[in-house]
């Protein structure tokens, strides 16, 4: 098995000082933007929402072997048939600055991607996790940014990591329109 992390060019959206280039600057200031819109938007619906401070984020390969024999042939014929072949995961990775345990969270919602003005190469989502509670339990939105071009990345998978290094893989079963 083997991994490799990419980073997506995302600047912290923390207050915390970091060296930033300008460019950082704006696409955090962007990201921030559209988080607090959605923000605002959902409250006017009644949805009480938790804004989530992103640490840093990065794309994960992860290259897994997997055998799919054919079963169907006799034993000698099968003998080539049984290759491992590589199945590529693209996980997104989150380090949010919170205590959350995202364990909580059995339920991610993604806005349709958006093209971030500072940097067009990248496409923003807001990222809204569901916890396990009753409707009056809130939700939390993340900004979200990833390189556009990338046609490999579903945004299925999803590894968020807390201030513990706590760290909780969440996939996406299906998307919908609403």
């Amino acid at each position: 098995m083997s991994s490799t992390i990419e980073s997506t060019s995302s600047p912290s959206t923390t207050s915390e000082t970091f060296i930033q280039s300008a460019e950082d600057k704006s696409i955090a200031e962007f990201m921030i933007k559209q988080a607090t819109l959605e923000q605002q938007r959902l409250k006017q619906n009644g949805v009480d929402v938790k804004l989530l401070k992103v640490k840093n984020v990065a794309i994960i390969r992860d290259e897994t072997p997997t055998t799919t024999p054919n079963t169907q042939q006799q034993p000698s014929q099968n003998k080539n048939k049984n290759k491992k072949k590589p199945t590529r995961n693209v996980i997104n990775r989150v380090e949010v600055n919170t205590d959350l345990d995202f364990d909580i969270f059995p339920q991610i919602l993604l806005s349709a991607p958006v093209k971030c003005i500072p940097k067009p190469s990248l496409n923003y989502v807001n990222v809204i996790l569901i916890g396990h509670g009753d409707l009056t339990d809130p939700a939390y939105l993340c900004p979200y940014t990833y390189p556009a071009d990338d046609k490999e990345n579903k945004l299925q998978h999803w590894a968020f990591i807390n201030n513990s290094l706590k760290r909780t893989d969440l996939d996406i079963d299906a998307f919908q329109d609403v």
